[in-house]
C-alpha cells in the first residue's frame, strides 16, 4: 500500500487552521486500506508468520481414571520481546471449560524452552475426556502489561487414542482471541503492539483515542 497525502476533498474548503478535517483524514487513510479483521484472506503476518512448534505428551489411566498431559518443550518460538527474545509458558484447557486452566512455569528468555511438567486430571471418567477438546496456548509473559499470545494447538481428544502416553510435535497456529498482525480487536478496544502499519495507527488515534493501549 502506498502512502497518499491527506488532501481535503474537492469542494471542502481545509479547516481554519490549515488542514484537513479528522474525518477527511480518516477517509483519506482508508482509500486505499484494506483493515484487518480475524481470519481474513488478507492478513499478513500470522497465516504466514512461522510461530514455532510444541511437543508433549497424552496418555489415560484406565484403572485410576486419570488423563495426564505433559508439556515437554518449545522450538524455534518467535522473538516478542524488544531484547530478540520471549518468556514463553504454557495454558492448557479442557475445552469447552475455560474457567479452569492450568500453566506451565515461564522460561525466560528462551525460544527453544524446555518445560517437562505433567499435568493429571483426576477422576476423570473416559467417556467425559473424549467429550473434550485438549487446548494449549502459548504465551510470552509480560510482567507490566497483557501477556503476548504467541500460537495455539487444539487437539479433539476423541481422535486421539489414550491408551497409552504418546508425545507428539505439533507447529503453533495463530491465536484464535482476536490478534491480527500486531493489531488486538477486543469489542471496541483495538490494543496496539509491536510494529503496526502507520496507517492503522493513525486511524486508531483518530477513531479511537481513549482506547489506544500499549503504544
Amino acid at each position: 500500500m502506498g502512502n497518499k497525502p491527506a488532501n481535503s476533498p474537492k469542494g471542502q474548503p481545509p479547516d481554519a487552521d490549515g488542514h484537513s478535517s479528522v474525518s477527511d483524514l480518516a477517509n483519506s487513510l482508508t482509500g486505499d486500506m484494506v483493515m484487518l479483521s480475524p481470519g481474513s484472506e488478507d492478513d499478513e503476518g500470522p497465516v504466514s508468520e512461522k510461530l514455532g512448534r510444541i511437543q508433549f505428551s497424552l496418555g489415560y489411566s484406565f484403572q485410576d481414571t486419570t488423563l495426564t498431559v505433559k508439556i515437554l518443550k518449545g522450538q524455534d518460538l518467535p522473538a516478542k520481546d524488544f531484547s530478540g527474545t520471549s518468556d514463553p509458558f504454557v495454558k492448557i484447557y479442557l475445552l469447552p471449560d475455560r474457567k479452569h486452566k492450568l500453566e506451565t512455569k515461564v522460561k525466560r528468555k528462551n525460544l527453544n524452552p524446555h518445560w517437562n511438567e505433567t499435568f493429571l486430571f483426576e477422576g476423570f471418567p473416559y467417556e467425559k475426556v473424549r467429550e473434550r477438546t485438549l487446548y494449549l496456548q502459548v504465551l510470552d509473559y509480560d510482567r507490566f502489561s497483557r501477556n503476548d499470545p504467541i500460537g495455539e494447538v487444539s487437539i479433539p481428544l476423541n481422535k486421539v487414542e489414550l491408551g497409552q502416553l504418546k508425545s507428539f510435535w505439533k507447529d503453533l497456529k495463530p491465536c484464535s482471541d482476536g490478534s491480527v498482525s500486531g493489531l488486538s480487536v477486543q469489542g471496541t478496544m483495538w490494543t496496539l503492539k509491536g510494529k503496526v502499519p502507520p496507517k492503522i495507527l493513525i486511524l486508531s488515534l483518530i477513531t479511537h483515542p481513549h482506547v489506544v493501549q500499549n503504544l
